[in-house]
């Protein structure tokens, strides 16, 4: 009895042999197929993966370039829009030799982005170039025209020696020393101006100029400065027109430098005369009434007569 019950459990035992040992060939076969296949697509991926990281970025780079590019080509058309209106607004500029002269007005109706290269085209006409100009030289420039009160004169030195000021609604730059600036006048107080002695009277007494009393509802105050770019007078010869004070300089054949030496007086910031060409109509006094009268001697005659 016992041998039967081993030869039936050594029977059993094969039977699950033959079936365990094929099952087990196909499980390890598949497992191999299955590394192979995870090993070759871990092996592409990686490869495709460096593929497209090479070629998006080197498309990327290509790209960038054309965009910087086109980004260089615009900036370059807008810089020369701005040139070209910047030297279309400043083409009626006044330039002398060592000053260049423009209106307020020009500056005002430019936009922001033209009104600096405005600025830089003045020391262009000047001659002496925009190397050493900053955007803050600029910025203080452009701070003259818009907070300087009207009748008073302004001024801040800039590199190479020019010297910007601003009197009466018109910017200038000059390199030449500008010493002569605008004082008040009091009553009976000599002022020291220029190649002048000037004392302000409430009577006719010497050479002078002769203006009518205050009238109500005038700015009061008398002050006596260099003439203002495009300051005109209305003289008798002139038939009731004004005419430039450089153009009337020019008929009396006063040369620039005198002429940025005549003392002008002006009556609550208006231009009522300039020594040497008169008394405008609208400040004159007729012979024999009262007057405001500006007494003005040259300090040469002055040092002959002591």
């Amino acid at each position: 009895m016992w041998h039967y019950h081993c030869r039936f459990l050594v029977f059993r035992l094969l039977q699950i042999h033959k079936i365990f040992i094929p099952l087990a060939e196909q499980i390890f076969k598949q497992l191999i197929f299955l590394c192979f296949f995870t090993s070759f697509y871990l092996f592409f991926s990686k490869q495709l993966l460096v593929y497209l990281h090479r070629h998006i970025r080197l498309s990327l780079f290509v790209r960038a370039v054309e965009h910087i590019n086109d980004a260089g080509r615009r900036l370059r058309v807008a810089d020369q829009s701005l040139e070209e209106e910047a030297a279309r607004r400043t083409a009626h500029v006044e330039v002398q030799e060592g000053r260049v002269t423009l209106s307020r007005q020009a500056l005002a109706e430019a936009t922001d982005a033209v009104r600096p290269r405005m600025l830089l085209r003045l020391f262009d006409l000047l001659g002496v170039g925009r190397r050493d100009i900053t955007a803050a030289h600029l910025k203080a420039i452009l701070h003259l025209t818009r907070d300087t009160l009207w009748g008073r004169e302004s001024r801040v030195d800039l590199p190479q020696g020019v010297t910007a000021r601003y009197c009466r609604e018109w910017l200038i730059l000059e390199t030449r020393p500008q010493l002569l600036t605008e004082v008040q006048l009091l009553q009976e107080c000599p002022v020291a101006w220029g190649d002048y002695r000037i004392t302000l009277l409430d009577h006719r007494e010497g050479e002078g100029l002769a203006l009518r009393p205050w009238r109500q509802g005038e700015r009061m105050g008398l002050t006596v400065g260099p003439a203002a770019p495009g300051d005109r007078l209305v003289l008798p010869e002139t038939h009731g027109g004004g005419r430039s004070i450089k153009r009337l300089c020019m008929d009396r054949r006063i040369s620039l430098p005198e002429r940025d030496r005549l003392p002008a007086v002006y009556a609550g910031g208006c231009l009522a005369a300039v020594w040497r060409l008169g008394v405008d109509m609208a400040f004159a006094a007729p012979e024999g009434e009262p007057c405001r009268f500006i007494q003005i001697t040259e300090a040469a005659k002055e040092r002959d007569l002591i």
